[in-house]
């Protein structure tokens, strides 16, 4: 887990320093939008669509 977290981190790091701060807007984006459709396959693998 800690590993995963780093490499995010990682990356974080290298965009901002490679295309500078304004990017960030977009990160957090992203990450918003991967953590959703994350949640949403889970919540359809243990309930499915019809409960």
């Amino acid at each position: 887990m800690l590993n995963a977290w780093l490499m995010s981190a990682v990356l974080w790091g290298a965009m901002i320093a490679w295309l500078g701060v304004g990017i960030t807007p977009y990160l957090v984006i992203q990450a918003v939008v991967g953590f959703s459709l994350l949640e949403v396959v889970k919540h359809m693998e243990h309930y499915g669509m019809v409960r």
